[in-house]
């Protein structure tokens, strides 16, 4: 489901920027201070540290303004900089000579928001029936057209029942610039005081993101678990990971592969920084201790680096530690178990302890529960680029302290990294060996064996005037490699470009890499991905809208040829007011990605946003194309041709719609009042349906609810959108009355009973509410009086209300979330008081007619109806499944309902724990896993269903891998 109410911002202040020297004949280099309170991804080559200051000296308590930034790692992973600044040493130690920079002081901006848009239809009410303060939509498909556009729209609304047609949604994409409205992403976390460093990773068909959060006054580690549709899992502004002594930081988090996932992050709670690690079961419970568990607490401090699952539901970490003096730092690897047990050398594997200082440890797997480690390293007289491979052992299986992947001339850094499919890995780093160059970007892979593959010292993927600097790489799928990094060939702005060199180490696409984006002033802070067919998703902070909204989160996808996929320069993920940085990336696994990232729109505090983003590049909750009625296909429209005002009254609903002549299709488009700043209301509460092919259509969307609590008093703005045909169409509204009899039936706006209801294939549903109270018995009116349409009857029970506010929730559910599904009368005893939706769908899109209607108490039976269903087990659908099905079953009376699931030697495998159930047809999901999260093999399984306590049905259940 998702959920979409009142979104809180916030924001945060940071401290004074540290300046660093260009290299002698370099170019103009990007100005972090045209940006404040963001960090650039860049790091600085041959800098002199700042000398470290006692720890006894520090404050005991360092402000939330003072956390220091971010560096961007593999896959968009964050860990802290040290920063120049030596009272921050109780949270990052000491600047080292290769990287320096600190925050700055955020420019902060009016506050305005969006929430998405709610598809709406033309209303009827069933009124008189007590009220509850709480509006919500559910929205599920049909088959009725092909492919299957259509879905049901349920309005809760207090004190009333709505009936109305749902509209055909349409596929989602951005208006065309510029400018575009701002976004309506929603807030992972809207807690107080600042949450920052969000990190993301895929499982399975959803997502875990950790982030670093200030709520109780010092920094603890919070996380939250969301489905493949972004709805959040877990409670509402997300689930400690830990909450312990000190400040916690710079998390990073990866899946277990069994529905929980493994967090790390450095922790001083010691009084130095060592590394910490917790796991979170699928529901969201701690099962390394409440504050997890530590990993290394040498001497010194201990920096984290990158972290990777090791192919066992455990994991694989690196970091720098200074437990051999701050002007030693040494690079150290860990392996641990799912269960937290240290599988390597106590307090860590050394990997790279040459002379001088190794620093900014990133790693990937090498396929066999090992891993390749690339870091930054200073042996020599300048930085290099060395590489270390770990068997799933713990044994270094390369030369002592590495192999060199580049040794030349100037500093090489910022090194990122992807495998090879093969068992080794392929690293970018920028480059400084041409000092009339700046900054380019080179790459080199090496075998599983340690050898590297390419020209010595590396490929060129750009090598020209003006910094480039680093780069973020993704496998290309076949043994090469696609990196994005940040561009200031131009000189005065700095971009995003992009290159992919191929396994034999040959660049392919354009010379110097394709613009990904060149818009106006700069665009950095770069995050990519893979997209799983050869090309990647990149998304980046961006400042071309900067002197009026602050910077946003952009986003563009490149497929294996180098081509952009979507908006030319990138499609906004995030454009609402206050600055937008800190972006981290992952693929959906059905070509569109997940980005979250740090939010300042609030101007007081940071939050934690989010958005999804399909393959075409359009965003799910906003104005878009809109889809031809028959083909099913997008159109685009050709402007804005009619714009009118009317005024939203606060008693009665107003609709309002479009009406074109024959052959042509419209959009919609309604704004509201207040420039768009109310923050509780949808800014676009028409978009998703356009007119008629066949006459003068006319669409109709709800603006409001009987007593105006949903939407506010005042004058809106309706625009026509013409999607195809030239002819010309007028916006109209009307007013609609409400029943408020003590027993009414459905009713249309004219308070006129809804009897003998028509149905054809552009009718494809109708809801309307139910408001249920236990004890009470309901009889669901529903006969069929003609033709060939396959009318059903559905109810659904409200999903809950957490995250919504009294005003505005939203729920997006499958029709396999029905708890009841008839073609004939039913009758229903709610367990709870609450909401449920009763819902009529057209299954073949044929026309017919029906008559509906809802009475309290139990109605006879009239002749040639079906009387209630039989007790017992009716099947699951799908069986047989991959994963989670449907249990059907029915109620001749009221009982209490459970199932248990066996495998072939007779072993409970799973089970749903009983529940009360009222009389009627009814459905419940099982997950397909066992009590503890795993998953249920593949193979022949028996479903049995109890119902107060005796067996009443068997059935076979299969699953496929």
């Amino acid at each position: 489901m998702i959920l979409i109410g009142t979104m809180r911002n916030c924001s945060m202040a940071r401290g004074t920027p540290v300046q660093r020297a260009d290299a002698p004949g370099a170019p103009r280099r990007f100005d972090e201070s045209l940006y404040p309170g963001l960090e650039s991804t860049h790091t600085v080559h041959g800098e002199a540290p700042p000398q470290p200051e006692a720890r006894s000296q520090l404050p005991s308590r360092v402000p939330p303004s003072s956390l220091p930034p971010l560096r961007h790692e593999e896959n968009g992973m964050t860990s802290f900089m040290r920063p120049a600044v030596a009272a921050l040493l109780v949270l990052c130690g000491v600047t080292s000579p290769a990287r320096s920079r600190a925050d700055e002081t955020p420019v902060h901006k009016d506050a305005t928001s969006r929430a998405s848009a709610v598809p709406q239809g033309t209303p009827s009410y069933f009124s008189g029936v007590p009220g509850k303060p709480r509006d919500f939509s559910m929205v599920y498909p049909t088959r009725t057209l092909s492919p299957a556009r259509a879905q049901i729209e349920i309005k809760m609304s207090d004190g009333s029942i709505v009936l109305k047609p749902a509209p055909r949604l349409k596929t989602p994409s951005l208006p065309p610039p510029p400018p575009p409205p701002p976004t309506s992403d929603p807030p992972l976390c809207a807690a107080p005081f600042d949450q920052l460093q969000p990190v993301v990773v895929r499982d399975g068909g959803g997502y875990f993101v950790a982030w670093t959060d200030y709520r109780y006054g010092t920094y603890d580690i919070f996380a939250q678990q969301l489905n493949g549709g972004g709805v959040t899992q877990w409670v509402s502004n997300g689930m400690p990971v830990v909450r312990g002594a000190g400040f916690q930081s710079a998390p990073q988090v990866v899946s277990d592969g069994l529905g929980g996932a493994l967090f790390f992050w450095q922790d001083d709670r010691n009084g130095n920084l060592d590394i910490y690690g917790q796991r979170l079961s699928t529901t969201g419970v701690p099962l390394w201790g409440p504050n997890g568990i530590a990993i290394c607490t040498a001497v010194g401090d201990q920096r984290l680096g990158s972290v990777i699952p090791d192919g066992t539901a455990g994991a694989i970490l690196c970091w720098e530690d200074d437990r051999g003096g701050a002007t030693a730092t040494d690079i150290y690897v860990q392996r641990v178990s799912n269960s937290g047990t240290a599988l390597w050398t106590a307090g860590g594997l050394v990997v790279g302890a040459a002379a001088g200082t190794q620093q900014l440890p990133v790693l990937v797997s090498d396929g066999l529960y090992g891993a390749i480690v690339a870091w930054q390293d200073n042996r020599g007289a300048n930085q290099d680029v060395y590489a270390q491979r770990v068997s799933g052992a713990g044994s270094a299986l390369w030369t002592a302290n590495g192999v060199s992947l580049c040794n030349a001339t100037g500093n090489q850094g910022s090194a990122s990294i992807c495998g090879d499919g093969a068992g080794g890995a392929i690293v970018s780093w920028d480059d400084a060996r041409t000092p009339a160059n700046g900054l380019d970007v080179y790459a080199q892979r090496v075998n599983a064996s340690g050898t590297v593959q390419w020209t010595a010292n590396g490929v060129a993927l750009v090598s020209m005037p003006g910094d480039q600097r680093t780069p973020k790489v993704a496998s290309d799928g076949a043994g090469g490699v696609v990196a994005a990094w940040q561009d200031l060939r131009g000189g005065a702005t700095s971009d995003v470009y992009a290159r992919r060199v191929d396994a034999t180490g040959t660049p392919m696409w354009t010379a110097n890499g394709v613009p990904v984006c060149t818009a106006a002033t700069d665009q950095f802070d770069v995050a990519v991905k893979a997209d799983g067919g050869g090309g990647m998703f990149v998304v980046w902070t961006d400042a071309r809208d900067s002197g009026t909204n602050g910077t946003d989160i952009y986003g563009q996808k490149l497929n294996s040829s180098g081509t952009a996929l979507w908006t030319a320069n990138g499609v906004a993920l995030c454009n609402n007011s206050g600055n937008q940085d800190q972006p981290t990336v992952e693929a959906d696994g059905g070509g569109g990605a997940f980005a979250a990232w740090r939010d300042f729109r609030n101007g007081t505090n940071s939050d934690i946003y989010y958005q999804r983003v399909d393959s075409g590049g359009n965003l799910p909750d906003q104005c878009g194309t809109p889809v031809d009625l028959l083909s099913g296909t997008s159109v685009t429209t050709t402007g804005v041709t009619n714009n009118y005002s009317f005024y939203q009254n606060d008693v009665v609903w107003t609709a309002i719609g479009v009406r074109g002549a024959s052959g042509d299709d419209w959009d919609m488009e309604v704004y509201g009042p207040e420039s768009f700043v109310h923050a509780q209301y949808p800014v676009c509460f028409g978009e998703p349906v356009v007119g008629s092919y066949q006459g003068p259509g006319v669409v109709d969307f709800v603006i409001g609810d009987f007593n105006g609590n949903h939407v506010p008093t005042g004058v809106y703005q309706a625009r026509a959108f013409r999607a195809a045909g030239s002819g010309a169409a007028a916006v109209e509204w009307d007013d609609g009355a409400v029943d408020t009899g003590s027993n009414p039936d459905l009713l249309d706006p004219s308070a006129n009973q809804l009897q003998n209801r028509t149905t054809d294939a552009t009718d494809v549903l109708e809801c309307w509410d139910l408001y249920g109270i236990p004890g009470h018995t309901y009889t669901i009116q529903f006969r069929r009086t003609g033709g060939t349409a396959e009318t059903r009857v559905l109810l659904f029970q409200a999903l809950g209300s957490v995250g919504c506010s009294p005003t505005d929730c939203l729920y997006m559910v499958p029709r396999s979330a029905r708890v009841m599904e008839a073609q004939h009368d039913f009758i229903f005893t709610p367990p709870d008081t609450d909401w449920y939706g009763v819902v009529v769908v057209n299954d073949n899109g044929q026309s017919g007619t029906y008559d509906i209607g809802a009475k309290l108490g139990v109605q006879s039976t009239g002749v040639g109806e079906s009387p209630l269903a039989a007790t017992g087990l009716k099947g699951m659908v799908p069986n047989p499944a991959k994963g989670s099905m449907k249990i059907q079953f029915a109620l001749g009376k009221a009982g209490n309902v459970s199932f248990q699931v066996f495998d072939i030697g007779g072993r409970v495998v799973s089970s749903i724990p009983a529940k009360d159930w009222a009389p009627g047809s009814w459905s419940v999901a099982w997950n397909g896993r066992q009590g503890n999260g795993q998953r249920v093999l593949p193979g022949l399984y028996f479903l049995q269903m109890k119902v107060d306590d005796r067996v009443v049905g068997l059935n076979r259940v299969t699953l496929l891998n």
